[in-house]
């Protein structure tokens, strides 16, 4: 019973069902998003609801799922993708962890007694896509999550917990929204999906707010899951927080790149800036990189003229150059795998196009 693959068209997305005698015994959901790297747009594609039906379970048919989904979304022009999958399973499909899981403990104690300065109202759902554009200024501070527009965002589909109902409350000064906060609707606990806020103002009134949900939820910390170098985490640095940064072998927030070429066009006007801002600015870059599925040319020129240029090629599977893209990664350690090939000379000039950040998504934003 070999079954048959179908790749099914949705609002938003695909679905890829093994059929075997007219039923569905094994299938993949494929939202299809916009991803944000610093300027750069990827057309990114998830993979979520992998499932198999019992009784037909153990036979490959997942395999044979996964397979198709990557086709499918290479046919369809997606750059990279992204699960937050299993331990020891997703690797076998190019997939490398690349996101962090980012928690900021802060004794609501320390914020209860903060200035309150902007109103606090809560967002009904069917408003929710009010805060869009609040969303959209925080990605753009963030530099990497994915990217929501009012036409294309369905609204909340979980919160922190995968589970639990999610409230949004936006903080107005006189009839402006300048911040909001979405967290879990939880009547013990004070668990933080999202928090953006329009100035130290607007994130003092939010952190105070905050700060009385604990005494109302009868809760000692705000556990807020927002990168480390998000507004709110910085400003938790100096009010007793603790951080947690926890990262995974083969599992958790992975990706994968799915079209070298469309990947790289897509992310080259933000390499060209992050060089044209490094010191390496002066001279230009020929650089070549070649992985296993395929090679792309990368050609910065330099801002002086005459100019020389550091040239190169550079060799790594598609799997460690997500990492690098992500710069989940540093280029020093990618590049003493046994795997990379990255000329030494080539490594300063790396190391401008690809620094190290803390790449994360936020909870509210899996899938």
């Amino acid at each position: 019973m070999k079954g048959c693959l179908v790749a099914h068209r949705k609002p938003g997305g695909r679905r890829v069902e093994l059929m075997i005698d007219d039923q569905a015994v094994s299938w993949a959901e494929l939202p299809y998003l916009r991803l944000r790297i610093g300027r750069a747009v990827l057309r990114c594609a998830g993979i979520g609801d992998v499932y198999t039906k019992r009784g037909h379970r153990k036979r490959g048919h997942s395999r044979r799922v996964l397979e198709r989904c990557i086709d499918v979304m290479a046919e369809d022009g997606i750059d990279v993708s992204m699960l937050f999958g299993i331990p020891d399973y997703y690797h076998k499909f190019g997939y490398r962890t690349t996101l962090n899981d980012c928690r900021t403990e802060l004794p609501g104690r320390a914020v209860v007694g903060g200035p309150m300065t902007l109103r606090a109202r809560r967002v009904p759902p069917k408003r929710h896509g009010d805060i869009v554009p609040l969303y959209r200024k925080d990605l753009a501070r963030r530099g990497f999550g994915i990217e929501r527009t009012r036409a294309t965002w369905p609204g909340y589909r979980r919160g922190v917990q995968f589970r639990s109902a999610i409230q949004v409350v936006a903080f107005h000064r006189g009839t402006r929204a300048v911040g909001y906060v979405a967290l879990d609707d939880d009547p013990r606990e004070v668990r933080v999906g999202e928090l953006a806020a329009d100035g130290p103002e607007a994130l003092a009134s939010i952190l105070t707010w905050l700060g009385r949900q604990c005494r109302r939820r009868v809760s000692e910390n705000i556990v807020m899951y927002l990168p480390p170098h998000h507004p709110a985490s910085r400003a938790a640095v100096e009010l007793g927080a603790t951080f947690t940064r926890r990262t995974h072998a083969t599992g958790g927030g992975m990706m994968r790149i799915i079209n070298l070429g469309s990947t790289l066009a897509a992310f080259t006007g933000e390499l060209t800036a992050r060089w044209a801002a490094s010191p390496l600015a002066e001279t230009g870059l020929d650089l070549t990189l070649r992985t296993d599925i395929g090679y792309a040319d990368l050609v910065i020129p330099a801002k002086r003229r005459p100019a020389s240029a550091t040239r190169g090629t550079v060799r790594m599977g598609e799997d460690r150059l997500i990492q690098l893209v992500t710069g989940y990664l540093p280029v020093g350690q990618l590049a003493a795998k046994p795997e990379v090939r990255i000329p030494r000379a080539l490594v300063p000039g790396m190391a401008a196009l690809f620094p190290e950040r803390c790449p994360t998504v936020l909870p509210t934003n899996c899938f």
